[in-house]
């Protein structure tokens, strides 16, 4: 959750690659990724340094977290599912 927030937050993130699984984001577009701790540090100075990639990265974390994290585009999903939970079962009936 802490990564979802920051990315709602638009903050530019470092993480190790645990830290990010099973979120839908891209390695250096939407975050850092650094497993070892000399990569880490050097991450966060970097992001430190240059406040255009910080901010880059921040603005496509903001982006991604409302396109697949924002209730809205997850409740339009699970909708469609519904839907189509309901035309299998139309159909497996006859169509009734």
């Amino acid at each position: 959750m802490k990564i979802l927030e920051a990315m709602a937050a638009g903050k530019a993130i470092v993480s190790t690659a645990i830290g990010c699984e099973g979120l839908e984001v891209e390695p250096g577009r939407d975050l850092i990724v650094a497993d070892e701790p000399e990569a880490f540090a050097r991450a966060i100075v970097r992001l430190i340094r240059e406040p255009s990639l910080r901010r880059s990265l921040g603005e496509a974390a903001r982006k991604r977290a409302l396109e697949r994290y924002d209730w809205r585009p997850i409740a339009a999903r699970l909708v469609a599912f519904y839907r189509t939970l309901g035309e299998a079962s139309t159909t497996a009936r006859g169509g009734r």
